[in-house]
């Protein structure tokens, strides 16, 4: 797609979606003797929708800031928070039930594998001086060539 072309959106799939927590709010809050619209005063449907719309577009920024919505989101926050913790606390406690069902040979491997893996730093360390002693031999005989290209100069 070129940077000139703009792609259409679709909004024909937005009917179908599901009503958010906050759409319900705020249809029941539009609904509430706070605005004071009652939709069967209203002759017809197509008044009543863009009666709807004009009340949702006015007061949307209203109902976002009210007490009502404040105090539902903050639930609603809570209540994730308390899951999330539930959550949490039930990994802490089957990874402590599984460490628990581990047998007495099953953990004492482990203390023999960090035994075995302790050397490794020193054969990094025999690795690296010898790659560190190769370099040495390897840039000596150059070194002894530049010298004797040298000599010969003069």
């Amino acid at each position: 797609m070129a940077k000139d072309e703009v792609k259409e959106k679709d909004y024909t799939v937005y009917p179908d979606k599901e009503e958010t927590p906050f759409q319900t709010r705020f249809a029941d809050w539009m609904l509430s003797e706070a605005v004071g619209v009652e939709p069967s005063t209203l002759k017809t449907k197509l008044e009543a929708f863009r009666m709807g719309v004009k009340l949702g577009t006015s007061l949307r920024i209203e109902y976002q800031q009210s007490d009502d919505n404040q105090e539902a989101r903050a639930a609603a926050a809570a209540e994730r928070e308390g899951k999330a913790e539930e959550k949490a606390k039930a990994t802490k406690a089957a990874k402590a039930t599984k460490k628990a069902a581990k047998p007495a040979a099953e953990e004492e491997e482990p203390e023999e594998e960090a035994e075995e893996e302790a050397p490794k730093p020193a054969k990094k360390a025999a690795k690296k001086a010898a790659a560190k002693k190769a370099a040495k031999k390897a840039a000596k005989p150059a070194a002894e060539e530049a010298d004797d290209d040298e000599d010969e100069d003069f």
